[in-house]
Order: structure tokens, then sequence, then C-alpha cells
């Protein structure tokens, strides 16, 4: 009985090895290319985005009934980026101070607006009483700006919006658009 035992543990065994052997040849192989997922973007070296960017935000697009209006807070036309994590009672955020450049954006923005990374994504937010809104940017493939989507959420009256958004690093001295990429820092 005992080699009948042997005998059924050896062809459960040897099942056991040809599935295996089987799933590693599928694993081997890979996918089938409709499978495929797209190539992974590089991760944002948040560091290297620290400058000056002209931000545009496209008409907003609203799902309401009502007519789509810009929230109350928009995006400033040009922003500088900081280092500065600290906020005002010298507290360290997990987010990064934003300034707002020149002279057609809402003063608010001065004490609200903050930036951060998340993998491949930069994300300017800001909200003000009853509003929330923000701005994911990707990086272009051929490294010309960011481009993405802004989103903005109104508690008073339940109207949210999204517009697609671009950004492109502008000389902070100038307020120019920069032609060649930037150097890194030596």
């Amino acid at each position: 009985m005992t080699s009948g035992l042997q005998g059924t543990m050896r062809i459960v065994l040897a099942l056991l090895v040809g599935l295996a052997l089987i799933g590693l040849a599928d694993r081997l192989r890979g996918p089938a290319p409709s499978e495929a997922s797209p190539p992974e973007r590089a991760d944002l070296n948040p560091w290297a985005l620290l400058g000056c960017y002209e931000l545009r935000v496209e008409p907003w697009e609203s799902d309401s009934s009502t007519a789509s209006r810009p929230p109350l807070l928009s995006a400033p036309a040009r922003i500088r980026l900081a280092a500065d994590s600290v906020d005002e009672w010298g507290r360290v955020l997990d987010t990064y101070r934003a300034v707002p450049l020149g002279e057609q954006h809402d003063e608010r923005l001065r004490d609200v607006l903050r930036w951060f990374v998340r993998a491949d994504t930069l994300w300017l937010v800001w909200s003000g009483r009853p509003v929330r809104a923000g701005v994911a940017l990707l990086a272009s493939s051929n490294g010309a700006g960011l481009f993405g989507r802004a989103a903005y959420s109104d508690g008073a009256s339940n109207e949210e919006g999204t517009a697609e958004a671009t950004a492109w690093r502008v000389n902070c001295a100038t307020l120019e658009r920069e032609t060649e990429p930037r150097r890194p820092w030596r």
C-alpha cells in the first residue's frame, strides 16, 4: 500500500512541477501586446522644479446647469516655487510655499498657495473658504513645459469645475519664457 501512496505522491508532485513550469514560461514570455502598459514616467525631482513659471488655466468647464465661472480664488498667471516649507507659526509642513508673481492675482493667494510633488506630478493647490482648487501638472515628453488639469470645488454653491492647464518655466527676473533647459547647479 505504501508503494501506491508513493506512486500517487509522485503523480501529484509531477503535476505541481508541470504547472509551475507552465506558469514560469508564461512569465518569461511577457504580456501580450494588447496587455502591455504604457511606459512609466520618471519621478519629478522637486528641487529641479524650484523657480518661476507662467501658468495658464483654460476656461473652466462645469457639469452643473449654471454657467461655469472661475472660482473665487483663481489661479495666478505667474508663480515662483519656493523651498520654504515652514508656515507663519514655524510649523514644518509637507508642502512648500508658492508665491504669486506680478500684479494680476488675488492677494489672498500669498498665504494659501502651496506646491508639492508626488511621483511624476507637480501639484499646485490653494483654498479659501469655501473654495478649494488645484492644478496637477506632468512634464511634457519633449521638455517644453508642464501640462495637466486644474479643478475647483465651491462648497457654498456645490459647483465643481475642471480646466486644462499648462506651465512654462520663466526667468524670475524678466518673467520671459526660458528657451533652453536649465543646467544643474554645481
